[in-house]
């Protein structure tokens, strides 16, 4: 009975240990912190060793009523009543060793649960974080300690309504130009207006029907994009 017990326990042992590996991956949700993730390891460890020491106090209840059902029934037999006290010890040491085993697979458990808050999946789910530094996922940006500015790399997307909504030295560059049906209901995004420009030869057409080298040289004039290549005449003039 005894040998039973240490190979079902250190079976579930086993079971625990691979039960955390596999979980290590998704340890750190996206809206879990690093120190989060260690509290909800404390606080799982905290209740496997309640559990442990409840199943060990019904242990050893079902031992004394075992005992009394023995010695009641041995009577005044002293060779079973010696055989009842060498049960009722025998169970006693079991308990012991089934709460000892419990709880070296709850701090078995513990350590691998905070092992796993350090671990990120490979997945490109991209977000800047408060120091201006993109992070691959919001695993990896919480383990740096930051916090999230935004989805997608940064610098983060800010729209905008008009040039005013827009910092010093940003315009509002419109998603389409005035006139548009769409306008009315569209929002821009604030840019920043470049200093210099590199010579390059990629015209493109303006939402105020000029002609650029290239969108670098459009947002240095703080014009919206309405197209790729030169203005072409509306064909209505």
């Amino acid at each position: 009975m005894k040998l039973s017990r240490i190979i079902f326990l250190g079976l579930a042992i086993m079971l625990a240990m691979i039960a955390v590996s596999v979980a290590l991956p998704n340890r750190i949700s996206n809206t879990q912190s690093f120190s989060d993730c260690k509290k909800n390891c404390v606080s799982e460890l905290r209740v496997e060793k309640a559990d442990c020491r409840s199943n060990f106090t019904d242990g050893m209840s079902l031992c004394r009523e075992d005992f009394n059902i023995c010695k009641e029934a041995a009577g005044k037999n002293r060779t079973m009543q010696k055989a009842c006290k060498v049960d009722y010890n025998t169970c006693k040491a079991d308990s012991r060793e089934e709460k000892s085993l419990c709880h070296l697979a709850a701090n078995s458990g513990f350590s691998g649960c905070k092992s796993g808050c350090g671990v990120c999946i490979d997945l490109y789910e991209p977000v800047c974080g408060s120091d201006n530094k993109t992070y691959s996922n919001s695993c990896f940006m919480a383990i740096a300690g930051v916090e999230k500015s935004c989805d997608g790399g940064c610098p983060c997307r800010r729209v905008c309504m008009e040039d005013k909504d827009c910092k010093h030295h940003e315009f509002c560059e419109s998603s389409v130009c005035p006139g548009t049906p769409t306008y009315a209901e569209s929002m821009g995004e604030c840019v920043t207006v470049p200093d210099n420009c590199i010579a390059l030869n990629a015209p493109v057409c303006g939402c105020d029907g000029n002609t650029y080298s290239n969108n670098c040289e459009r947002r240095r004039a703080e014009v919206s994009y309405a197209y790729f290549g030169a203005c072409q005449p509306d064909s209505d003039e």
